[in-house]
């Protein structure tokens, strides 16, 4: 439609995936069996519906592969499934590709559109669902005149690299998952089963901490002067207010930008920012102190004011003893900034109108 290139490459084998109704396997992680005879992945979902993939040896017949007698001679073999419903079947060839370019003119691609990943790192909807997150408000704000449509060109500059590190992972995992002789496998189930014997080392890899973390190198985004916070989201944290109810982070944030001060003296410094001057409507003002600090009994008016009750911003904090932070919708640092760096939060609010004006 737009004229892109896919460009990446295609798996030389086929899968044959299969979905459950009724499953009679009780595990309830998902399973990798790296077995050089047949690898396959099962997959639980909720109310009792599991998917199996397989992969199919070159030469096998696809339309055979996806047969009834064919799939219940895989699932015999996997466990105890080989008579529940089978509600899909089908060959999947998979793809790792993603758009040379991702838009022209009013048209931009999103999800397998813009890149196509094999299934191996489980996070192809992930992608999908980030690239939504990073398009949807900078279309919101062009519409409603808030940015110039500039902020647009940032879109592919920063969920590009990100997307094709998760592919990569997905390939390196497909390495793994796909041994190629009796010795490859041994050698793939001998170390994970090492693994498994040091806590520490089998969290890592039970919970996936090995995948690359989403961050922004360019895009709209403001040199932050060495605090690594921008390009970076901010935690979930849990803020306890004056009277101790207890708030998510995501929900005094809201949906729009927010003005976030961090740091002792974070309920002062957020009141003193002028936040009409950025002309982006109404945007919270939250006022973030650290664990070990009481909040100041003098209120603020319009403003959410909470300490930081389990210390999820106890590294942040470490960075500057007080920062002011531009919070994009997408809960991305669009801008920080140690208070030693401006003579006045006037400073931090001209800094913000330039990255705004910008685009």
């Amino acid at each position: 439609m737009i004229g892109a290139n896919l460009v990446g490459s295609t798996y030389n084998q086929k899968w044959v995936i299969v979905d459950l109704a009724a499953t009679k396997e009780r595990m309830r992680q998902t399973r990798v069996m790296c077995d050089p005879k047949r690898p396959f992945i099962t997959l639980p979902g909720p109310g009792g519906i599991r998917r199996y993939e397989f992969m199919l040896h070159e030469g096998e017949d696809e339309e055979r592969a996806a047969s009834p007698e064919f799939v219940c001679e895989l699932l015999a073999a996997a466990g105890p499934d080989a008579d529940s419903p089978v509600v899909r079947r089908q060959v999947y060839t998979f793809h790792a590709r993603k758009a040379d370019r991702w838009n022209s003119k009013r048209i931009y691609l999103a999800g397998d559109a813009a890149h196509l990943s094999p299934p191996f790192a489980g996070q192809g909807m992930n992608s999908g669902l980030r690239d939504a997150h990073n398009l949807a408000w900078k279309l919101a704000a062009v519409v409603k005149g808030q940015i110039g449509a500039g902020v647009l060109a940032s879109y592919q500059r920063e969920r590009e690299p990100h997307a094709w590190a998760l592919i990569e992972l997905a390939m390196n995992m497909g390495r793994i998952m796909m041994p190629t002789s009796e010795r490859q496998a041994w050698l793939v189930q001998s170390a994970f089963r090492l693994a498994s014997l040091v806590p520490p080392v089998h969290a890592y890899f039970a919970q996936m901490k090995y995948k690359p973390k989403p961050f922004y190198s360019d895009g709209f985004i403001a040199d932050d002067g060495g605090l690594k916070l921008s390009g970076r989201m901010l935690p979930q944290a849990t803020l306890e207010t004056h009277d101790r109810t207890r708030l998510r982070f995501d929900d005094v944030a809201g949906s729009g930008f927010a003005i976030v001060a961090i740091g002792p003296e974070a309920q002062a410094l957020v009141a003193s920012v002028d936040v009409s001057a950025l002309g982006l409507g109404a945007v919270p003002r939250i006022a973030v102190v650290p664990q070990k600090i009481n909040l100041d009994p003098g209120m603020h008016e319009g403003i959410v004011e909470g300490r930081d009750l389990d210390n999820h911003f106890g590294d942040i904090a470490t960075r500057a003893k007080n920062m002011l932070i531009l919070l994009r919708p997408d809960r991305y640092v669009a801008l920080a900034m140690k208070v030693e760096q401006a003579q006045t939060p006037g400073t931090f609010i001209e800094l913000a109108r330039g990255l705004i004006g910008l685009m």
